[in-house]
C-alpha cells in the first residue's frame, strides 16, 4: 500500500475531485481536494504551484456553493502563494485577482469588484497582451458590471475591446462573439442608442441564423428578435415591431410550448404594438390570448392575467 501521503495517492484523489466536480457533486469534490491539499502541504510545501492550484480549486468550489467569505479567504491565500512563486506580473497572479473580482461582484461589492477587475486587466494587458482570450474575458466581465451600474459608455467601450479580440481569436461567427455583441446591443438599448442597438442585434441574428438556421427553436434567437421588436416599437415602427414579435413568438412556441409565460409575454407586447398602431381589434384578440395563457399558468386573479383582461376590454371599448 502506498499510503495517503504518497504523491500517487494524492494524484488519484485530485483526479477523483475533478470527476466529482464534473458530476456536480461539489461536497465530495471539496473533501477530496482538502485531503490532496493536506498531502501537498506536507510533501511539496506551502509555496508550490500544485499546492496553490489545489487551493484555487477549493476556492472555486466555495464560490460555486455561495460561500463567498470562504472563497475570498482561500483566494487571498492563493494570491500570496502565487506572488511568492511568480511575482505580481504573472498570468496566474492576474487570474486569481479576476476570480476574487467575480466573488466580490456576486456579493454586490461593486467598487471592490471593479477595482480588482481593473488590476487583473492591467497585468494581463502587460503580460499576455490585449489580444489574449483571458484579457478579453476580464474586459467582458468588467463591462457587465459597468452595465449593471448604468455606466453604459464604459461598458460599451470594454465590450467593443473584448469583441475585437474574440473576432480575431474565435472568428466573427463564434457563439462567444455573438454573446458579446448581444450584450453590447443591450447596453446601446439601455443608453437609448436605438439605431446602434438594432445594428448590433441584426448582426447577432445573422450569426445565430447561420449557426442554427432560421427555424431552429432556440430561445436566444427569440430573445434577439424580441429585443429588436421592442426597439422598433420605441421608434414608432409598429409594422416592423409587430412582424418581429410574430417571428419571436413562433420561435418561443417551438422552443417552450404554446402555454409558456414567455409566449404570453410576447403576445402581450405584440398587443401593445397593435394598440399603439391603432389596430384595436387585433390588440384585443392578442390581449385575450395572453390572458388565456396567464390564466392557465397563474390563475384568473393573478396581476398579469387581470391586466391582460383589462387591456382587452379597453381595446373593445375603443371599437364601439
Amino acid at each position: 500500500a502506498l499510503g495517503e501521503e504518497h504523491p500517487d495517492t494524492a494524484n488519484a484523489m485530485y483526479n477523483m475531485a475533478i470527476v466529482y466536480t464534473k458530476l456536480g457533486r461539489n461536497g465530495e469534490a471539496l473533501e477530496s481536494y482538502r485531503r490532496v491539499l493536506e498531502v501537498q502541504r506536507k510533501v511539496l510545501g506551502e509555496n508550490h504551484p500544485d499546492t496553490a492550484g489545489t487551493l484555487n480549486n477549493i476556492a472555486g468550489l466555495y464560490a460555486d456553493q455561495g460561500k463567498h467569505e470562504e472563497a475570498l479567504e482561500a483566494y487571498v491565500h492563493v494570491l500570496e502563494m502565487r506572488r511568492t512563486l511568480f511575482g505580481e506580473e504573472h498570468s496566474s497572479f492576474a487570474i486569481t485577482i479576476f476570480n476574487m473580482a467575480s466573488v466580490l461582484d456576486d456579493q454586490d461589492r461593486i467598487e471592490e469588484a471593479l477595482e480588482a477587475y481593473g488590476r487583473a486587466l492591467k497585468i494581463q494587458c502587460k503580460v499576455l497582451g490585449e489580444e489574449h482570450p483571458d484579457t478579453a474575458s476580464t474586459m467582458y466581465n468588467m463591462a457587465i458590471v459597468f452595465k449593471e451600474q448604468r455606466r453604459y459608455e464604459e461598458a460599451i467601450e470594454l465590450y467593443g475591446r473584448a469583441l475585437e479580440v474574440q473576432r480575431k481569436t474565435h472568428g466573427e461567427e463564434h457563439p462567444k462573439t455573438a454573446d458579446t455583441l448581444f450584450n453590447m446591443a443591450n447596453a446601446y438599448k439601455d443608453q437609448e442608442l436605438y439605431d446602434e442597438a438594432l445594428r448590433a442585434y441584426g448582426r447577432v441574428l445573422e450569426i445565430q441564423y447561420k449557426a442554427m438556421g432560421k427555424d431552429h427553436p432556440n430561445t436566444r434567437t427569440a430573445d434577439t428578435i424580441n429585443n429588436m421588436a421592442v426597439l422598433y416599437k420605441k421608434q414608432g415602427r409598429y409594422e416592423e415591431a409587430i412582424d418581429s414579435y410574430g417571428h419571436a413568438l413562433a420561435v418561443y412556441q417551438k422552443a417552450q410550448g404554446e402555454e409558456h409565460p414567455n409566449v404570453a409575454g410576447t403576445i402581450y407586447n405584440m398587443a401593445n404594438a397593435y394598440a399603439q398602431h391603432g389596430l384595436y381589434a387585433q390588440a384585443a384578440a392578442s390581449y385575450d390570448s395572453a390572458g388565456d395563457i396567464y390564466t392557465n399558468a397563474y390563475g384568473e386573479k393573478h396581476d398579469e392575467t387581470m391586466d391582460a383582461r383589462n387591456q382587452a376590454e379597453a381595446m373593445r371599448e375603443k371599437l364601439i
